[in-house]
């Protein structure tokens, strides 16, 4: 019987070429897009899946509130918390803390640039890494132990387990003690090309030894993960993590921690880590099911459109003993075998589509197929989408009466009509809605790379390294060079280095975040001030030859925070701010615009600027920024002539600041591809189902057509009245969508801090495409009927 039944489906799907062509390229694009959002779903999912023990490990973060400020989110926790943990929380079985900083490490003449993870001796307890050689542990109990990963060890010494030799770092001697593989492009350690104790005084973790305050105004922080044991509830932690808090946190502090644990899956699309994301992949997840419907209403329409034709099949086969249970499995055969086929397809399509995905998207999915989870997704497609497209035809057609379908009457036409027009509206309904939001995140694209911008990010290359007078002597006489600024690393940071605290007139505190760099800095991005004067490299104070100045700059923001309505009133004015617990007075000089150089959507925060002293430059590493006549060849290589006369052996590590700026609106400019990308393809789409119902129409009025010929209708006339035909539920569609799509649009800006409006031609225009767009598919069909002789239709009905 089964045999019976596929062999009839076979035929069914022969019957409907047109059909099956239609339906079957547009199953193939919709399930492309479903196995690709399948398998990003899975690669986020499985982040940390390397690690042993990935579902009992956690990151401490936290949410500091500040009186006047909108609430920060940390990834990095006070340096004390992990030995309170260690001591206070039974349930924790391992925790450790670790930072990483960028380092030169050299052997001999041979030296790199990598980060250094300092850390404490517990951190591959936690984030175990494969052991090439040695005893990782061991090494980082050690101050001057260091561990190597595979590739470093292969660049220094040539082999894999250098064990016992020695490395130079910052002019102290480290002993090679262990070798690991290297970390996960992913995760926790991904940057981590060595990694040392957290206890050596270079480290920031050995100088909170016996300090066990939690101050969130001004912590020292570092990374802190943990393991819990098998079975502790990670609520509990939670709980006890704030008790820790509570207990140690500095009385007069007045800004406001919470703590919690965010297991390593989870960071990925964390809600309060990574809203971005999480809105990116729910917007991937609403344009696939949309991709992955319209095939769908296609074929229900086609399958409704021919519900007459397939009528007198249906009742001779009942009439031979078909019972409708029979049908029911014939007709989702039909469909899933089509989706089978579609699916067959549509994996060479993910095969070739991977690659330039995951460049895109910075990931890493994989289609395996021999991989259990891959095969239920490629099976719970097939079967998900066959039972769906089939579910109309297998339930409705076989319910026909085989005695109304021979007399004529019984073929379901007016229900099957109704239905295909809803199915219509349905379709234009998701494409305006898809037309609407591409529009808008394309504008907010646009205002926010070119509009937000107070700063000239071109010809600005960026070096990683320290900056002393020798380095800047030779890079302004490079050729090419047009001026130079050293800076902090936080100049990148959307929230600037250390935090200045400043006292309110109503004893309220606000924290202002800072960047330390050269009197020229501001003036190198042509940053203009809104009120005073910038930075002048030829007044002593600021010449930043020794000491920081006194004067300082803010940011509009910071102007307003602090408790001044126009940017001049503040000028000139002397700001008592303490940082680290000293007390600095510094005049203010100027009020530049808002501005970040490390995030172009969130809202900027109050920010300060300062003359750093460049007698430390030479010891603290920072960004070195060059401003160039051109970006040419040769003044990059005058630039990197210039790097390794300072710095023998040493490779240069430069970044043009305008790719920097393209990396902040990374995830905004990858939606507005996904949504430019995915509207056309739902436009091909669309255009292919009402292609296939007009001409289906066409057909079914050819009498009525060559009747109104004959009664003096113009072949315009005949046009107008099929393509009004077809505005209708376009039009509907448009009115149905316009409230629910501007709720949406609205709920996605206000993630922004700075964002466009939702105006009425963000709706208008999208209907207005759309309208053209069915009108354009159907009218090439329109005039093709229109203009055939009445005389046919008529001699052929």
């Amino acid at each position: 019987m089964l045999t019976t039944t596929l062999r009839l489906a076979l035929r069914g799907i022969r019957r409907t070429r047109a059909d099956v062509l239609i339906t079957f390229v547009g199953m193939a694009i919709g399930l492309t897009a479903a196995l690709m959002m399948a398998l990003l779903t899975r690669d986020v999912m499985t982040y940390s899946r390397d690690i042993p023990l990935h579902g009992r490990t956690y990151m401490v973060t936290g949410t500091v509130t500040t009186p006047g400020q909108a609430p920060a989110q940390m990834w990095m926790t006070p340096a004390p918390l992990a030995g309170l943990m260690a001591a206070g929380m039974p349930d924790v079985e391992a925790v450790t803390r670790f930072i990483g900083n960028p380092q030169i490490i050299r052997r001999g003449d041979i030296a790199f640039r990598e980060v250094v993870i300092w850390a404490d001796p517990t951190l591959f307890q936690v984030l175990p890494l494969p052991v090439v050689a040695g005893d990782p542990a061991t090494a980082l109990a050690t101050t001057d132990g260091m561990v190597l990963t595979r590739s470093l060890a292969r660049k220094l010494f040539s082999r894999d387990a250098p064990l016992d030799q020695t490395v130079d770092m910052g002019g102290q001697s480290f002993r090679v003690m262990a070798v690991v593989e290297d970390p996960p492009p992913r995760g926790a350690l991904h940057e981590g090309g060595a990694f040392a104790s957290g206890q050596n005084a270079k480290a920031s973790l050995s100088a909170t030894a016996g300090d066990t305050r939690m101050n969130p105004a001004g912590f020292n922080p570092v990374f802190t993960y943990f393991r819990l044991q098998a079975g502790a509830s990670a609520a509990a932690a939670d709980r006890a993590l704030n008790e820790l808090l509570a207990r140690h946190r500095q009385a007069d502090d007045a800004g406001q921690m919470r703590l919690r644990g965010v297991a390593l899956n989870d960071i990925p699309l964390d809600p309060e880590l990574s809203p971005r994301s999480r809105a990116l992949m729910a917007m991937m997840l609403v344009i696939t099911a949309m991709t992955l419907i319209v095939p769908c209403i296609n074929f229900v329409a086609l399958a409704t459109a021919r519900a007459g034709q397939r009528a007198m099949e249906i009742g001779i086969a009942k009439l031979s003993g078909a019972r409708r249970r029979h049908l029911i499995t014939q007709f989702l055969l039909e469909t899933t075998l089509l989706v089978a086929v579609a699916m067959v397809v549509a994996l060479s399509f993910t095969e070739l589509a991977l690659g330039p995905a995951n460049r895109v998207l910075h990931t890493e999915m994989a289609l395996e197929l021999a991989a259990p989870d891959v095969i239920a997704i490629i099976l719970g497609l097939v079967l998900a989408v066959g039972v769906l497209a089939g579910a109309y035809p297998a339930f409705v057609l076989s319910s026909y009466r085989p005695g109304a379908i021979l007399r004529g009457t019984g073929g379901g036409g007016d229900r099957s009509s109704r239905i295909r027009q809803g199915l219509v509206v349905g379709q234009f309904m998701l494409l305006i809605a898809l037309l609407s939001v591409t529009l808008v995140v394309h504008r907010q694209e646009v205002m926010l790379t070119h509009a937000r911008l107070p700063y000239d990010p071109s010809n600005i290359v960026v070096l990683q390294g320290t900056c002393p007078a020798a380095l800047r002597d030779r890079m302004a006489a490079a050729d090419g060079v047009r001026g130079l600024a050293c800076a902090d690393r936080e100049s990148l940071s959307p929230q600037g280095g250390a935090s200045y605290k400043a006292t309110l007139s109503d004893g309220s505190t606000v924290a202002l975040g800072s960047v330390h760099a050269d009197a020229t800095f501001l003036s190198l991005f042509h940053i203009e001030p809104l009120a005073g004067r910038l930075f002048d490299p030829a007044r002593a104070q600021e010449a930043g030859t020794s000491q920081p100045g006194n004067t300082v700059i803010v940011n509009e923001t910071a102007a307003h925070t602090l408790g001044w309505g126009r940017a001049e009133e503040i000028v000139g004015q002397t700001l008592a701010l303490s940082l680290y617990g000293y007390e600095n007075r510094l005049e203010v000089v100027g009020v530049v615009p808002d501005f970040s150089f490390g995030d172009l959507e969130g809202k900027i925060p109050p920010l300060l600027f300062r003359v750093r002293g460049q007698e430390n430059d030479a010891a603290n590493d920072g960004l070195i920024y060059v401003k160039l006549k051109d970006s040419g060849a040769a003044t990059l290589a005058a630039v990197d002539a210039a790097w390794r006369a300072v710095n023998p052996g040493v490779p240069v590590q430069r970044f043009f600041f305008d790719d920097h700026v393209a990396m902040l609106t990374l995830i905004i400019r990858i939606e507005a591809q996904i949504f430019i990308l995915f509207s056309a393809v739902n436009v091909l789409m669309a255009c292919a189902g009402i292609y296939g119902l007009s001409a289906f129409t066409a057909e079914r009025r050819t009498k009525e057509i060559g009747v109104r010929k004959v009664y003096g209708a113009s072949v315009a006339d005949i046009v107008r009245l099929l393509l009004w035909q077809f505005a209708k539920p376009v039009l509907l569609a448009g009115v149905l969508v316009w409230i629910p799509t501007y709720w949406g649009l609205r709920q996605w800006l206000d993630s922004f801090a700075t964002h466009v409006d939702v105006g009425p031609l963000s709706l208008l225009a999208p209907t207005a495409l759309a309208l053209a767009i069915a009108g354009l598919t159907v009218a090439g069909q329109s005039v093709r009927v229109a203009q055939s002789k009445p005389i046919r239709a008529l001699r052929h009905e």
